[in-house]
C-alpha cells in the first residue's frame, strides 16, 4: 500500500486533505481524481493497494457493495473505490496531524516538528 500512499502524498497537502475529509471527493476538491478517466486509470495502476485499503477501512464485503451500488458498472465501481481510498488517506493525514498537534500543543517547535513528520511520511 505504500506506493499508492506515496503517490497521494505528492498530490494532496494537509489543507487539501482537510477539505477532502470535510466535503468528500464528490465535491471536486480531490483535483487529480475528478473524472472517470482519472479514477479508472488510478484504479488500474494501484488496484491491489486500493482494494486492500477499502477492505481494511470498510470491511471485506464493502467492495462488493460498491459494485452493486454502481449497478455493476465497472467505471463507476472503480471511481467509488478510488474515492474511498483517497478519503481514507485524507482522514488518516488529518487525524495524524491533529493527534501530533495535541501532543505538542505547548511546544514552540510544533510547526517544525509537523513539517518534519509530513516530510518523513512522504519518503
Amino acid at each position: 500500500m505504500m506506493e499508492m500512499i506515496k503517490d497521494l502524498e505528492t498530490v494532496y497537502d494537509l489543507q487539501t486533505c482537510k477539505e477532502i475529509s470535510e466535503h468528500g471527493c464528490v465535491s471536486g476538491v480531490a483535483h487529480a481524481h475528478i473524472y472517470y478517466s482519472q479514477t479508472s486509470s488510478y484504479y488500474d495502476r494501484f488496484e491491489d493497494e486500493i482494494l486492500g485499503s477499502v477492505i481494511d477501512n470498510m470491511g471485506q464485503n464493502y467492495p462488493a457493495c460498491l459494485f452493486v451500488e454502481n449497478d455493476y458498472d465497472l467505471v463507476g465501481y472503480k471511481n467509488a473505490m478510488v474515492w474511498n481510498a483517497i478519503e481514507s488517506f485524507a482522514y488518516y493525514v488529518v487525524n495524524s496531524h491533529e493527534m501530533l498537534k495535541d501532543l505538542y500543543r505547548d511546544n514552540k517547535e510544533w510547526s517544525s516538528l509537523a513539517n518534519c513528520l509530513y516530510k518523513e511520511l512522504e519518503s
